[in-house]
């Protein structure tokens, strides 16, 4: 245990998960009797950076936040969303947490998504917030070429000291690391996505984006939801791709009124 904290029913806590030969730092953060949400963040981010701007909006609830492989906290060597999924199937166990809903930005909604379909009876409810799942092969290979840390101390050299800043726990150079990990597994995601058959998975999903995200389209963003069962679709008013540039509030309301819906304990 790193930290902990209680105040009568509000929990603020942070430990390590061991699974297999990864560490998983994970925060445990509002009402202990509160229905759980698992809040998976980004690629190339961390909880503190992407979705602690949500914390307040589900004070009723219990946040499980963990750092996914490789970043922030968290060890690991590679990106696989099948196998994160697995990590996080498997703290929810530990932390017995039968069925949770999951919050997923980006990469996190596809690590939501792997969870729903491959243990659909753990999942209540999944909210995947600026996940792209279209891919052509030009395009993943022009993003991870963008992703090589040598290119990004030339084109972004402050995104580069917040890289630096968010995964230093693993050393001053991790972000270098991370970024090559991201390279590589980007490569893969016209394969690694959109060959998931998605028509399998019974697990309510809302599909949301901002309508000014130049990552994901509107009209991709609609088409997963139509492929889905159980799909919806929700547009954020305002917003672009990245958490900082989101109207959290507009997308907490939706987030709530969807797993309100969808309830664990009802």
């Amino acid at each position: 245990m790193l930290t902990e904290t209680r105040k009568g029913v509000v929990l603020t806590f942070c430990r390590l998960f061991q699974y297999k030969k990864t560490k998983i730092s994970y925060r445990v953060l509002g009402k202990a009797t509160g229905e759980p949400i698992l809040m998976l963040h980004g690629m190339l981010g961390t909880f503190e950076r992407e979705l602690a701007c949500m914390v307040p909006y589900f004070s009723d609830y219990q946040l499980i936040c963990p750092d996914l492989p490789a970043h922030g906290a968290s060890t690991g060597a590679a990106m696989d969303p099948r196998h994160t999924a697995e990590m996080m199937t498997a703290l929810c166990a530990h932390l017995a947490l039968p069925r949770v809903h999951v919050f997923g930005y980006s990469y996190g909604g596809f690590v939501g998504l792997m969870m729903a379909k491959r243990n659909p009876e753990d999942v209540s409810a999944l909210m995947m917030h600026a996940t792209r799942f279209f891919w052509t092969q030009p395009e993943a290979d022009e993003f991870a070429a963008n992703l090589r840390p040598v290119v990004l101390a030339e084109t972004n050299p402050r995104w580069v000291e917040v890289l630096r800043e968010d995964h230093a726990p693993q050393g001053a150079d991790h972000w270098k690391k991370l970024c090559r990990i991201a390279s590589t597994y980007v490569v893969t995601l016209p394969h690694s996505m959109s060959t998931v058959d998605v028509s399998t998975i019974a697990t309510p999903v809302c599909v949301s984006c901002g309508d000014r995200d130049a990552m994901l389209p509107v009209k991709e963003a609609e088409r997963l939801a139509g492929m889905l069962p159980r799909g919806s679709l929700a547009v954020i008013p305002d917003s672009a791709h990245p958490m900082q540039e989101t109207q959290t509030g507009a997308l907490a309301g939706i987030s709530l009124e969807f797993f309100r819906a969808h309830s664990i304990f009802s």
